[in-house]
């Protein structure tokens, strides 16, 4: 039996990252979210995952709050975008889960490292990680309906 094509999304600020478990880099700084989506779309994967803001934010820098917000702000958006975008698909799974959950307390560096993942920006490298973890390990409850996520439902 095959392994379903997953794909990995890093959402930094008007930029996009995807790789898939079987085709690689799909988009590397894709810098609107009509070019993410399609890239998805050519992809035609069964499941995209998206790291999202956690539900808590906390810091004591004004600077870093405000950034952190913008960052998350933006991401509800583009999770948004691509959960409706894929509404229409069949057999297309949209999960999410906050970096603190899916990478089960690994930093990037040592995360990056346990998987083998090298040579690559550190936003690709991001998205593997995130492919990887989720077909490779026995952690996919760590990842939930984005719908669900968002709107509580």
């Amino acid at each position: 039996m095959t392994m379903q094509d997953t794909v990995g999304v890093d959402i930094d600020l008007r930029k996009y990252y995807a790789w898939s478990t079987s085709r690689g880099v799909l988009c590397n700084q894709a810098t609107t979210v009509l070019q993410l989506l399609g890239s998805l779309a050519t992809s035609r994967p069964s499941t995209i995952l998206l790291e999202v803001a956690g539900p808590v934010i906390y810091g004591k820098e004004k600077a870093a709050l405000y950034n952190k917000m913008r960052w998350t702000i933006h991401n509800v958006f583009v999770a948004s975008m691509v959960g409706n975008a894929a509404a229409s698909c069949k057999n297309l799974t949209v999960l999410v889960s906050p970096s603190s959950r899916w990478k089960h307390g690994h930093d990037d560096k040592s995360l990056h490292r346990m998987l083998g993942l090298t040579g690559m920006n550190k936003h690709l490298r991001e998205a593997q990680a995130m492919a990887t973890m989720y077909q490779t390990t026995k952690h996919q409850a760590d990842w939930v309906d984005w719908y669900g996520y968002f709107f509580g439902v």
